[in-house]
């Protein structure tokens, strides 16, 4: 049999993960589980460990076997485990699964300073943009500009681009985080907020600000695991 989705059992008001059972099935478990949730629940857990085929979950509780299936709609049962053992599992969905992946593939790349870090499209058409128009919102703004100013030793937009690579594997508190969709890499070199994140399979800053008071407000809400450069 397949497992395939969440059924809510109204009566109980619990969500359990069933098998594509035929009708008969279906209303025969709802009778046992009605009679003997207790029961009902071993038998489906039972099913669940036969899935996935595996020791390592004795671990983990209900909702994160439930999620642990999901994720395996996206990605195979052994990259979801991968990241369950290393990423709090509320911060995992379908949506952010593969992006998660990369970091953890690269992660001791990051951390020896071995990948290449340049700078990326962000949400702007192409790398050149991107700098430029962060450029123009940070270095040129009233709010940052007096700042940049006694960061950068020209004001234009090579010397800010270059700025943001060369410091970024100086940067401190650096985590990587998830706001359920995208993925981000972000950390400090002073005052300075640099974030980046994967544009299909190439790492690229993505933008670079002053923070006058030295942290970024939100972003440990959703943070998967820390990075020391």
């Amino acid at each position: 049999m397949k497992y395939v989705a969440h059924v809510r059992i109204d009566q109980k008001h619990k969500y359990h993960l069933l098998t594509k059972l035929t009708y008969t099935q279906y209303y025969n478990f709802l009778e046992l589980f009605n009679k003997n949730k207790e029961q009902a629940e071993y038998i489906l857990f039972k099913k669940l460990y036969k899935l996935f085929d595996t020791n390592d979950l004795d671990e983990y509780k209900e909702k994160e076997l439930i999620k642990l299936y999901k994720i395996t709609e996206i990605i195979t049962l052994t990259y979801a485990i991968q990241l369950f053992r290393k990423i709090n599992y509320q911060n995992l969905t379908v949506h952010n699964a593969k992006k998660l992946l990369l970091f953890l593939r690269d992660e001791n790349d990051f951390k020896t300073n071995k990948l290449n870090v340049e700078w990326g499209p962000g949400n702007n058409n192409n790398n050149s943009d991107n700098i430029k128009n962060h450029f123009n919102k940070h270095v040129l703004s009233n709010d940052e500009g007096t700042y940049w100013k006694t960061i950068l030793s020209e004001i234009n937009y090579d010397t800010y681009a270059n700025f943001a690579i060369n410091v970024f594997y100086k940067m401190i508190n650096v985590i990587v985080h998830t706001d359920g969709t995208k993925v981000y890499l972000s950390g400090f070199y002073g005052n300075v907020f640099i974030v980046g994140r994967y544009h299909n399979d190439t790492f690229g800053i993505s933008s670079c600000y002053y923070v006058e008071n030295g942290e970024k407000n939100g972003r440990y809400n959703g943070i998967c695991f820390e990075l020391k450069f």
